[in-house]
């Protein structure tokens, strides 16, 4: 199961290099940011009023 994994991912690098790292860098920074900033500001404002 694992050697698929990676073996799916090599694939993926050699079609498409280095953006495939950066979509990955971007998704998991827009997540991490509507999760630990933008959800949290919005439920205390929502509440503190």
């Amino acid at each position: 199961m694992i050697k698929k994994i990676k073996k799916k991912f090599k694939d993926l690098y050699k079609k498409y290099g280095w953006k495939i790292a950066v979509a990955i860098f971007f998704y998991y920074l827009i997540r991490d940011v509507l999760l630990y900033i933008v959800l949290p500001w919005f439920i205390a404002t929502r509440f503190m009023d």
